[in-house]
């Protein structure tokens, strides 16, 4: 019996629902960071409680993403093999990221960042974020986050692209090649989703993050940190970026 909580061991999809199980059936009575064993009768290798709480994070947060369960999850988040996926529906995603609502009205360019972090597999915070991109009640400028971007580690890579220049096929390539992107929009030009579901109803400058395209479809699926996960079409994502005048709104992070 060994310890791998802080290993990237895969835990495949019929185990992990085997420990799930009886994690759930462990913890109604037990409020300790108890070990989670990879087979019964206290048999195998463990986990620490806390460390498979994570993982039911990260599973669920993939299913809920995608549609499906994912083949495994690693014990620890993986840094090495986040890479985007392709679906069998044309979809292609950025890998696993951790969603985050802004923490204020004014910090969603801070929150963005934190999501791309996250998909690069560093865990930053909104507020240290914000403190150092020099956040006020206004917001946050493009150059902040690159300030902050770059404090908080200067080997990413940020490149700004106008909508012309990088859909599709320059972000399909961007997401299957380690680049996270956060879009900076007017939201009174998505008042609705791609499937006429109502999501602003007002007009500002805001900061979503990408979390995956479908050319095959012409539509974008992204992180709003006010509205949550939404889908948008080619055109509304054209018509929101291109509204924010004399900037370009494809902010572009590769590690």
């Amino acid at each position: 019996m060994a310890n791998i909580s802080d290993t990237t061991t895969k835990i495949y999809n019929s185990m992990y629902h085997d420990m799930l199980n009886r994690y759930k059936a462990y913890k109604k009575n037990h409020s300790d960071n108890f070990k989670v064993f990879t087979k019964k009768n206290l048999q195998g290798d463990y986990v620490y409680r806390s460390q498979f709480e994570d993982m039911i994070k990260r599973f669920d947060e993939w299913t809920k993403l995608r549609g499906y369960e994912p083949a495994y999850v690693t014990v620890k988040r993986s840094t090495t093999n986040r890479t985007s996926t392709s679906t069998n529906n044309g979809w292609i995603l950025t890998g696993t990221y951790k969603a985050d609502y802004q923490d204020t009205g004014y910090t969603c360019g801070p929150s963005s960042v934190q999501m791309v972090f996250s998909a690069l597999g560093k865990t930053v915070y909104e507020s240290y974020i914000a403190k150092i991109a020099g956040t006020n009640t206004s917001g946050t400028t493009h150059g902040g986050l690159a300030a902050a971007v770059r404090k908080i580690d200067p080997s990413i890579r940020i490149t700004e692209y106008s909508y012309k220049n990088i859909v599709f096929n320059g972000l399909a390539q961007k997401l299957k090649g380690n680049c996270e992107f956060i879009v900076h929009i007017r939201t009174g030009k998505l008042g609705k989703d791609a499937y006429g579901n109502k999501v602003w109803s007002n007009d500002y400058g805001h900061y979503i993050f990408l979390v995956g395209v479908n050319p095959t479809k012409g539509l974008f699926k992204v992180f709003d940190p006010t509205k949550g996960l939404k889908d948008f079409t080619a055109s509304q994502i054209k018509s929101a970026t291109s509204a924010v005048i004399n900037q370009n709104s494809f902010i572009c992070h590769c590690k």
